[in-house]
């Protein structure tokens, strides 16, 4: 009993996290809705590192065309949204199954030391922009510079992983 008891309480604490992660990104123009281009940052501002197809797959579930779904109230917005109530119970159901979950910081760390072959303990940005770009799941230019705004030292004009490592696992 008290095993139900602690899951109800932990649900809803993460569907009010979800709905908090929302209401930043939510439309004024479309209450209950949210761009599907902003489903990503509502991922990650919850603390998960979903891949491409995982996103994917999230905006394939959640997707709808306001403009058909409720015409006579909506006809200012175009495109694809994700509705709170279809988002919610996704995103809480990932959450509670652990699916997307970050990478610790010594994993981050152990990814960009493969990538410093000489071991000066930082990294080029040119190297690092080259690699996001071509290989594995490429990276939009737009994602490396927002990545950069963050990662690269101001002086130096590298990027000091094992400080980087470090806000990337306590984000």
């Amino acid at each position: 009993m008290d095993r139900d008891r602690d899951y109800k309480a932990s649900k809803n604490v993460l569907e009010q996290m979800v709905k908090e992660a929302f209401e930043v990104f939510e439309q004024d123009n479309a209450p209950g809705f949210v761009d599907i281009n902003d489903v990503g940052s509502i991922v990650r501002a919850l603390g998960m590192n979903p891949s491409q197809k995982e996103l994917s797959d999230i905006h394939k579930d959640v997707s709808v065309n306001i403009n058909s779904e409720e015409p006579e109230r909506l006809q200012v917005v175009e495109g694809a949204h994700a509705p709170l109530t279809k988002l919610q119970p996704k995103l809480v159901q990932i959450m509670i199954e652990n699916k997307m979950a970050r990478d610790d910081e010594q994993k981050i760390k152990r990814a960009f030391q493969v990538i410093d072959t000489e071991r000066k303990g930082y990294i080029d940005t040119e190297k690092l922009s080259s690699l996001l770009s071509s290989h594995g799941e490429s990276f939009t230019q737009e994602e490396i510079e927002e990545m950069f705004s963050l990662a690269v030292d101001p002086d130096k004009g590298v990027i000091f992983y094992d400080e980087y490592a470090t806000l990337l696992a306590n984000d």
